[in-house]
């Protein structure tokens, strides 16, 4: 029940897809258990009982609203294959399979899915998540991070671990064969739709260790066999070693960055006025050098988008903007190979209007993923605001036509909206009937642009146009909530 009631308060749906399979092989494993007691033989049909019942009850409760709508019982229940999650998901793993085809052997090294997922991105991600830096399924991130050696030594672990305990020499009871057993598939299910952590590596390897223990007599006997004071004094330098282990391992992987952590969060919510002091929190933040200071140069960055348009004086805008693109371009230095950085650098310059600077920085990133949307989108705003409406349209039909049709209508507007500032209104509105079915499709922007043009009737029309579905929502939600 406690199990139950974490799963539940986590809504880790991993884990409730890796029960019914650890209540199964551990069904299977007392049915095939050779004993006199019948306790293990019930509780095979007692775990069948639970599948069916924890199937039925899931089949059930998908069809009731209340339970679909509810915050963590609904995520549960959004469980599919044929979802938007389970979408993303094979989506991923698919972007893994081809990052593994090209480096078949040892892979791309540590963290190297996230070099896989620029390449191969797949623009139908978009609106999802925008960077993976996990596949989401640990025996993909191992065959990408290590290759097929690695993968293999990794599943190695676990034949390692099936000999130990069902070893016809194995110390293990029948009971324990059986927990042991349902414990390593439920894990093994869990790792197919999720990625490695800490906390579940430390599961993993604790099974492990525990594992070897229990099969390994020898070790006992040596232990046994070790002198009285020899045994005290290597417990004792033992347990020194592992003091200031551990005192070094929490400093420099948990203590430092949770300053650096609390440092970010300063900066961004400190109610100072000084900008100065603001400041100080995040630079202190990126000169601890933890793994948090990628994030901390994102924030900051992001904390200068924020206050553009507060009232700073010039040169205080002018020191924000050179401390945020200067650290974004050392974090560029550092990793090469992933847009994100320049793309946030891009992103910053654009909202401060150096466009010009902007475009070779984006077009970086875009060298990078070429098939990214959001970076593609960054780059025709940056012709479109420099008023190189042909490089702009260019740029965001290539964006339109990475997915069908009646997929990612804003790349579609946008390409349009280049149309129209180009002047190329005919084919515009040709365009916008094909795929929209209407000239006037509700978008804020396409009435900027005719009016940019002159055409303020068709400007002035769409905005009648969208005042008219804001009211006409306002008027459902106001149904809504009275009733």
């Amino acid at each position: 029940m406690p199990f139950l009631f974490l799963m539940l308060a986590s809504a880790t749906r991993s884990a409730f897809v890796a029960l019914p399979f650890a209540l199964l092989i551990s069904g299977i494993a007392a049915f095939f258990q050779r004993m006199e007691s019948i306790s293990i033989k019930r509780f095979c049909v007692i775990s069948l009982a639970c599948i069916a019942l924890f199937t039925g009850a899931f089949i059930a409760l998908k069809q009731i609203p209340s339970a679909v709508s509810h915050p963590l019982l609904g995520r549960i229940l959004s469980i599919s294959l044929t979802g938007q999650d389970a979408e993303a998901r094979f989506l991923s793993w698919n972007i893994a399979l081809q990052g593994a085809r090209e480096q078949p052997l040892f892979g791309w090294g540590p963290e190297g899915f996230r070099h896989v997922f620029v390449k191969y991105y797949d623009p139908r991600l978009y609106g999802r998540e925008q960077w993976f830096d996990r596949a989401h399924n640990t025996y993909l991130d191992w065959l990408v991070q290590a290759g097929s050696i690695g993968l293999l030594a990794y599943l190695a672990l676990w034949f390692g671990l099936a000999h130990a305990v069902w070893h016809r020499d194995s110390p293990f009871s029948p009971w324990e064969k059986v927990t042991l057993s349902g414990m390593f598939a439920g894990y093994a299910a869990f790792n197919v739709f999720s990625f490695d952590t800490v906390t579940a590596s430390i599961l993993f390897f604790a099974f492990l260790a525990y594992a070897e223990w229990r099969f390994s007599e020898r070790r006992q006997a040596v232990l046994q066999s070790t002198p009285p004071f020899a045994k005290r004094a290597c417990r004792s330098s033992l347990i020194v070693l592992f003091v200031t282990a551990f005192l070094f391992i929490f400093y420099f992987t948990i203590a430092k960055p949770a300053y650096a952590a609390h440092l970010i969060n300063e900066g961004l919510r400190n109610p100072s006025p000084v900008l100065e002091t603001r400041l100080a929190f995040f630079t202190r933040a990126i000169s601890l050098r933890t793994f948090a200071t990628p994030e901390a140069r994102e924030m900051l960055m992001q904390f200068a988008v924020d206050v553009r348009d507060a009232p700073l004086r010039d040169d205080s805008r002018a020191k924000l903007l050179t401390l945020a693109a200067s650290e974004l371009a050392k974090q560029i230095e550092q990793s090469p190979k992933d847009p994100r950085y320049a793309m946030r650098l891009g992103v910053l310059l654009n909202i401060y209007r150096q466009y010009e600077i902007a475009i070779p920085i984006i077009e970086q990133a875009l060298a990078l993923s070429p098939r990214k949307q959001p970076i593609l989108y960054e780059l025709g705003t940056s012709y479109l605001n420099l008023k190189q409406f042909d490089k702009a349209a260019e740029v965001f039909k290539f964006a339109a036509e990475l997915l069908p049709e009646n997929q990612d209508e804003e790349s579609k507007k946008l390409y349009a909206v280049a149309l129209i500032y180009a002047g190329k209104v005919t084919e515009a509105e040709t365009y916008l009937i094909r795929i929209f079915g209407t000239t006037e499709p509700l978008e804020s922007r396409l009435a900027d642009a005719y009016a940019r043009i002159g055409q303020k009737d068709k400007s002035e029309r769409i905005l009648w146009l969208i005042r008219e579905r804001e009211e006409l929502e306002k008027k459902v939600k106001v149904i809504h909530t009275s009733q």
